[in-house]
């Protein structure tokens, strides 16, 4: 896994808003995290990239899933 900090040591320093998660799938590609994950597993489990819970473990998967914009629909 890699955790890449958009900002450095500049805040917020949080998942999904500055901080994002990749790693390697099993066939030796660099995704986002969580890998496994399918979009309806997002839209139903939205706890992991959600402003109201301080979670965004899961915010870059949205990001990719949405062609690696950020839409309107995008949590923060």
């Amino acid at each position: 896994m890699f955790f890449i900090d958009l900002n450095g040591a500049l805040g917020p320093n949080r998942f999904g808003r500055d901080v994002f998660i990749f790693a390697i799938n099993d066939k030796g590609y660099l995704t986002s995290y969580p890998a496994h994950r399918s979009l309806n597993d997002l839209n139903s489990i939205k706890v992991y990239c959600a402003p109201n819970s301080n979670v965004g473990e899961w915010c870059a998967r949205k990001i990719e899933y949405d062609g690696w914009k950020i839409k309107d629909d995008y949590p923060w």
